[in-house]
């Protein structure tokens, strides 16, 4: 075998044992060894930087990946964080906006009873709907109230007490088939009988016993008449649309209510309200036409309601 075959085969053990030959002729030269010395670790350091170079880049790639999870980790918590402070903060804004209704609310009922001075009146807090035009107050016998009596809004009538038990009392709506009040035209004083439609589908009252040749028109507005248990005047509903009996001498009219029962949390039940102008004069009316309203519900017949 030749000997450049033998060296190209053991080329790693011939390079090492010249380093070896040229480390220890450095050492026995001097100044000479010096120059071999940084011959060599140039050779290394050339051999060597590759490596490094693998080194650095593994090292950055790792502390990138890592930084990359922490921050990750970092910005979700931070994110989960602002989260929950942005639904806190939803929520003191909407309670907010709570209160601020509510404080209105309480502002308007407390001009309206400053203004009805007249009136005693025990406020009242909704506390329960039905669907069947009924609604659940937070007072009862035991704070005055009792069957019969009425119950107002500053926008209007909401209806008459069905029952009241010791602490709480329900309320017929004029969306309710029980509830019957006295009504006239506020343009021209024709009267009739608010009644409750009693369906829930259709939350438009009727206004019953007008006589066929009585001026009611729609968009007219009816109020209370007095000589009842509601003081005369208050806002009911307006005339939507009026209807004419086949075969009768009455009509009717369709009214929608001036206050929406669904719509209130707080109302005032009329504790006792002075007597109206027209019955200190005398003059309120004794007819039939007056005495629509009586204990709820009104099972008379049409015959006994209007007998002189």
């Amino acid at each position: 075998m030749s000997i450049s075959r033998r060296i190209s085969e053991n080329r790693a053990t011939v390079i090492l044992i010249v380093l070896v030959l040229i480390s220890l002729a450095s050492l026995g030269t001097g100044a000479e060894a010096a120059v071999l010395g940084n011959a060599v670790r140039g050779a290394v350091s050339v051999s060597a930087y590759p490596l490094w170079q693998v080194l650095s880049w593994t090292k950055q790639t790792a502390r990138h990946t890592g930084g990359f999870v922490f921050d990750y980790h970092s910005a979700r918590k931070e994110a989960e964080e602002l989260r929950r402070e942005v639904l806190a903060y939803a929520q003191r804004s909407a309670e907010h906006r709570e209160l601020a209704a509510e404080n209105q609310r309480l502002r308007d009922m407390l001009g309206f009873a400053r203004t009805e001075s007249r009136l005693e009146m025990k406020p009242a807090e909704v506390i329960g709907r039905g669907f069947d035009g009924t609604l659940t107050i937070d007072r009862g016998t035991v704070h005055g109230i009792r069957e019969s009596m009425c119950v107002i809004t500053r926008d209007g009538v909401v209806g008459v007490v069905a029952n009241a038990e010791p602490f709480f009392a329900h309320v017929y709506t004029l969306h309710h088939s029980n509830c019957r009040i006295g009504a006239m035209v506020m343009r021209n004083r024709v009267r009739g009988i608010v009644r409750g439609s009693g369906n829930t589908m259709n939350p438009v009252s009727t206004m019953q016993y007008v006589d066929i040749k009585d001026d009611i028109r729609v968009g007219d507005t009816l109020v209370t008449s007095g000589g009842s248990i509601f003081p005369s005047g208050y806002p009911i509903g307006v005339v939507a649309e009026v209807a004419f009996d086949s075969g009768s001498l009455l009509k009717t009219a369709h009214v929608r209510p001036a206050v929406d029962p669904y719509r209130l949390d707080e109302v005032f039940v009329l504790i006792a309200a002075p007597p109206s102008a027209e019955e200190l004069a005398g003059t309120a009316a004794s007819n039939a036409e007056e005495s629509f309203v009586y204990g709820l519900p009104d099972d008379r017949s049409v015959q006994e309601r209007f007998a002189p």
